[in-house]
This record gives structure tokens, sequence and C-alpha cells, in this order.
């Protein structure tokens, strides 16, 4: 069956509220939690109050800043090479996770959406990383979800990463099923300090199976 070739898709932009605390995204069919927002609400909590209570608040607020400043960094860094092929300027936060990703990003042969919202009548939303065709698979569409690590993630660590990019291509996938759109195939690609990027691979079978699985957190999250 010959793939239907995708053009750069129309990019809707992201419009967020706050209940409650909870970050939502304001659609054409209703207000609903964001992806993210699902799965941290589902979470279990132990494992991360236990590190916290190791290090102690402060030690761990610190290292959750400094994850979330890198992190927001290096998407910025990528959306600025793909779009404009800029080099980001040497930074000792971001450059270590830049040298990281960088030689994987020539794989990227055409982007087709960069930091756009997505929904599902499922009743969740959210903003993908990016929708591109990679040379690997010709012009089949790939989503890829960024991410940054200072170490290499145990597969078991990776579920909620997984579950998240299920998400993002059900609901891409349903948002522009009128131009097309069939994602098959899913990559998490995370920047590491110092090491070669780590990347995760999901195929069509492993989606479907995922997307299961964050159906079940979402009706808790809505139940809860």
């Amino acid at each position: 069956m010959t793939e239907v070739r995708i053009p750069w898709l129309p990019r809707y932009e992201p419009v967020r509220v706050n209940e409650d605390g909870q970050r939502m995204y304001v659609t054409p069919e209703g207000t609903f939690g964001s992806v993210t927002t699902v799965l941290s609400g589902t979470r279990d909590p132990i494992p991360l109050m236990e590190w916290r209570e190791s290090i102690g608040e402060k030690e761990a607020d610190r290292i959750l800043k400094v994850a979330c400043a890198r992190g927001d960094a290096t998407h910025l860094n990528i959306e600025n090479f793909l779009l404009h092929k800029k080099e980001p300027k040497p930074n000792l936060l971001t450059g270590p996770y830049w040298k990281s990703i960088r030689p994987w990003l020539d794989q990227i042969s055409q982007p087709l959406l960069l930091e756009g919202a997505v929904w599902h009548k499922d009743g969740f939303a959210g903003t993908l990383d990016c929708l591109a065709t990679l040379t690997e698979y010709g012009d089949e569409p790939i989503l890829v979800d960024w991410k940054t690590a200072s170490k290499p993630k145990k597969k078991e660590y990776l579920y909620d990463y997984s579950l998240q990019a299920a998400a993002y291509v059900k609901a891409a996938n349903y948002v522009y099923a009128n131009l097309g759109l069939n994602i098959k195939r899913a990559k998490i690609v995370i920047a590491i300090e110092d090491q070669t990027c780590q990347v995760e691979s999901l195929e069509a079978d492993d989606l479907a199976q995922l997307y299961t699985h964050f159906k079940a957190r979402l009706k808790r999250f809505t139940h809860s």
C-alpha cells in the first residue's frame, strides 16, 4: 500500500487554562486534561516522595528546576535547527545535550509539524513535539518525542513516556484524519549528557496496546 504523502500540516496553537491547579486545553470539542496532567495525576506518588525525602526538599526542587530548564532549552534548540538550520550557541547547561542529540537530527528529512496542539474525542489533549519523515522510512510520518536525561534510562522507566507518545499519535491521527494522516510509528529520543542519545522505537502494535493502557489512566483521572 502506497503511503499518503503529507505536506506541512496546519499548526494549531495550544490554548491552555488552569483548572484547580491542573493544566487543561481548550479544544473545538471541549476542555480536556493534557496528556502530561493525566499521566502525572495517575502516577504512583510514592517513588517521587521517597526520592525527595532521600535528598531533601531543597535539593529535589533544584534538580527538577534544572531538568525543566534544560528540557525547555533543548526543545527550543531542536525547533530552531529544524526550522532554520540554526545551531545553538555554546552553553554549559544545554551543550552536552545538544552534542548528544545533534547527530540523530540528520535522520529527519522533512519536519511536518512542530509543537502543535492535538486532541481526541476520548477527552484529552496536548502539544506534540515533532512529526516528521525520516530517511529510514521514506515518506511515512513518524511522531518524535524529545526528552533529556543525565544518564540512560532503563526500559521500565520509559513506560509513561511511551504512553504519552501513544496518546499523541492517536490524537494527531484524529485531528488530521481529513488529510490522510496515519502515524504508525513513534520515536522517543532522549538526549543524554555527554553520551549518544537513547532512542526508543514504538511500532503500530506497541502503540495500540499502549493506548489502551493510556485510556485506563485517563478513566482514573477523569473519575478521581
